[in-house]
């Protein structure tokens, strides 16, 4: 399946689509993919790298990996919350599987004072860039389909329930909150890609 992707200057190389999946037994799961005109192996570097993520996703504010193999690795990670007028911070602490081979993180967690469980995954899929066009907002871009490292799609997976259960009005307006938090951390690699690349 072909997958459109801008091409071309950094700033215009994205088209993410964040999305809410399911709410189920008190757990919300979300899916995002983010198309990207930089090599797999950049996209995934950033993505791996859990000491540098408090520069670069914006609601964590502090960040380590402590290795226990070549491939895993215990996060401990402060982060920000904010749900309608209030906010706060919390710590976690998470099994981290880095496969460079299959370019695929996967995170679960082990501990929290905020969320009762909390799992996923990013995915970066190389693709080859092809056939240039423009959009209907006349901005560059190109299709591309799996193949080499032109370009990449990056696809998340993120799973959370809460540490309460939450009433069924609170759950809808909840889960419209995680997805503009998914989005929000698109924005953040999106930034950083940017950054990494024109270093």
């Amino acid at each position: 399946m072909d997958v459109e992707l801008f091409s071309s200057t950094i700033t215009k190389h994205r088209r993410k689509d964040v999305r809410f999946i399911s709410y189920d037994s008190g757990v919300f799961t979300i899916e995002g993919s983010l198309g990207l005109s930089v090599p797999a192996p950049l996209a995934f570097d950033i993505l791996a790298d859990y000491d540098q993520c408090a520069n670069i996703f914006r609601n964590i504010l502090e960040s380590a990996a402590q290795p226990t193999s070549d491939q895993d690795f215990v996060v401990t990670q402060t982060c920000s919350w904010s749900f309608l007028a209030f906010s706060g911070t919390f710590d976690c602490v998470m099994d981290v599987h880095v496969d460079k081979q299959s370019q695929k993180v996967t995170f679960k967690l082990k501990k929290s004072s905020f969320m009762k469980d909390f799992y996923g995954s990013w995915q970066i899929i190389p693709a080859t860039v092809m056939n240039p066009g423009m959009d209907e907002d006349g901005d560059h871009k190109t299709t591309v389909s799996s193949g080499q490292q032109a370009g990449c799609l990056v696809r998340h997976v993120l799973s959370v329930k809460p540490i309460m259960g939450l009433p069924e009005p609170i759950a809808r307006l909840t889960q419209g909150i995680f997805v503009h938090q998914v989005s929000q951390v698109f924005e953040d690699l999106c930034r950083e890609v940017e950054r990494r690349s024109s270093s």
